[in-house]
């Protein structure tokens, strides 16, 4: 099948479930303003998938708000204690078949809806990494996604 035909048939398949929004200004959670990042959003009928980008497009840093993520985390996995979204927690470690050499770190956070937000960051170096995490640690949800004090 040519890639012509396959791209069609994914939009295709893919329209109804999800599509781009215009502005990601209150689906996403607010960047911090001296990170020189944008929202690209993806949502779906009971999901938002935010990828901060950089201006070149390359991604910092993902979360997903939903109401459940299969994301588990486990304590042997556990790579940093960090601040997400300003509230403390733990960042575990993953992986990223084919590139075992990317650092891959993931963290589950509750919001005060019931909804949960899953963030994601891949990063080639610990530079990188530590600015990934800055930047989230930065980050702050609106009044109707506030972190749970659970």
């Amino acid at each position: 099948m040519n890639s012509l035909i396959r791209v069609a048939l994914a939009t295709l398949v893919l329209s109804p479930l999800c599509a781009f929004a215009q502005s990601a200004e209150g689906q996403c959670p607010t960047l911090p303003a001296d990170g020189g990042l944008k929202w690209e959003l993806l949502q779906g009928p009971d999901f938002r998938f935010c990828r901060a980008l950089r201006d070149d497009d390359s991604e910092v840093f993902a979360v997903t708000i939903s109401g459940d993520n299969p994301f588990r985390p486990e304590r042997g996995d556990r790579a940093e204690r960090g601040s997400i979204a300003g509230q403390q927690g733990y960042w575990y470690r993953s992986q990223l078949a084919g590139d075992p050499n990317l650092i891959v770190r993931e963290t589950l956070v509750e919001l005060d809806s019931g909804q949960v937000a899953h963030f994601s960051l891949r990063a080639q170096d610990e530079q990188q990494k530590e600015e990934a995490m800055r930047l989230v640690a930065e980050m702050r949800f609106a009044a109707d996604q506030r972190l749970s004090s659970n």
